[in-house]
């Protein structure tokens, strides 16, 4: 969405001038339920839908690592549950009675399941978040810090402080 791309350039400039010219720019990822995703991409995250019991605040949360993130993307019922196991034909007993090894399947496993966001995330001033957080907390100077982090998460508080780059299949 070009207009969600504008305002997070705006806004990565704005924090970049208040922070000596970094803005702190990260790609990080983001998971969500899957019916949300068109709403994401075509109107970008939201943090007025945030969790207000959040770990580190009530903003919009991002890992450093896929598998932070992944931990927040569900499966659907109807799906394979598990990506590391190899897909195995059943033993059948050969000729003789004893049972055959385990054969790859001859066609390709399912397909992906599961969708989440990779992002530009302008976290500028950032320091460690607290539960019950609704805004960055207060700077010496009366200034609010940009973001806050907590162990490999950080979370934005500004809709525009990030932008989906990529929605990823897997």
């Amino acid at each position: 969405n070009e207009t969600s791309r504008m305002w997070y350039y705006l806004k990565r400039e704005h924090i970049a001038l208040k922070n000596g010219g970094d803005p702190n720019e990260q790609t990080l990822f983001h998971g969500s339920k899957t019916n949300s995703y068109k709403v994401i991409i075509q109107e970008g995250l939201d943090h007025r839908v945030a969790n207000l019991g959040g770990s580190i605040g009530a903003g919009i949360y991002f890992g450093q690592e896929s598998t932070i993130s992944e931990s927040y993307v569900p499966y659907n019922n109807n799906m394979f549950q598990h990506p590391n196991l190899m897909f195995l034909n059943p033993m059948y007993p050969n000729h003789r009675g004893k049972k055959r090894s385990h054969q790859p399947y001859n066609h390709p496993p399912p397909p992906a399941t599961r969708q989440m966001l990779m992002c530009r995330v302008v976290l500028g001033s950032c320091v460690p978040g607290q539960g019950g957080l609704r805004r960055p907390p207060q700077k010496n100077d009366g200034e609010l810090h940009d973001s806050v982090s907590g162990p490999g998460m950080f979370v934005v508080f500004e809709n525009t402080q990030s932008y989906p780059e990529y929605l990823i299949h897997f």
